[in-house]
């Protein structure tokens, strides 16, 4: 309610194309879900936060919502990340973020929070396993799906410490019959 009587999302996002969007999404510096207007101490909704709003009402087809996950832009893949837990079926989540919890890229999700650098595969397994985005509730997940996706998660961590490590010796995997360990989806 607050994002369509915003000034900004009336009079420059609501009529923007995707790539428009995209484009903003990409300039962020931040992936707060409000900032503090300049001359006022009123909170008002994000950039990036409208930026999401629009994509929802255009509704993204696959291709359109592959092109946000793949972008360089560690804010842009961000904003689908959002997209996908707010506007997509929760038997969605898994097949369309798991590919992301392993992303190593570090960056400052709320600088203005005071908070650490994360990687964007952490971001993106807390939209999977929190109930909520900043103070913002996200859609339900029923407890079946939640129990597949907290036993698929369980290992995550050990796989980012396994995958920087190998990074380091990536060399050692050149040869060939060099023998790995893979796991399953379960």
């Amino acid at each position: 309610d607050r994002i369509q009587k915003n000034d900004y999302f009336l009079n420059t996002l609501s009529n923007m194309t995707i790539g428009e969007v995209k484009g903003i999404i990409a300039q962020a510096e931040a992936c707060d879900t409000e900032w503090r207007a300049e001359k006022t101490l009123d909170l008002e909704p994000s950039a990036f936060m409208s930026c999401i709003y629009r994509l929802l009402q255009t509704q993204l087809n696959e291709g359109e919502l592959k092109g946000l996950l793949k972008n360089r832009s560690p804010f842009v893949r961000c904003a689908g990340f959002i997209y996908i837990r707010m506007g997509m079926h929760h038997e969605r989540y898994w097949e369309l973020l798991s590919d992301a919890l392993m992303d190593n890229e570090e960056f400052n999700p709320f600088p203005s929070r005071g908070s650490e650098t994360m990687s964007v595969g952490q971001y993106a397994e807390q939209l999977l396993t929190k109930d909520k985005y900043v103070d913002l509730p996200l859609p339900r997940i029923p407890v079946a799906q939640r129990k597949a996706i907290n036993k698929r998660m369980v290992l995550y961590g050990q796989f980012r410490k396994r995958y920087a490590a190998n990074l380091e010796v990536l060399d050692r995997f050149k040869e060939t019959g060099v023998k790995v360990e893979i796991c399953t989806l379960d």
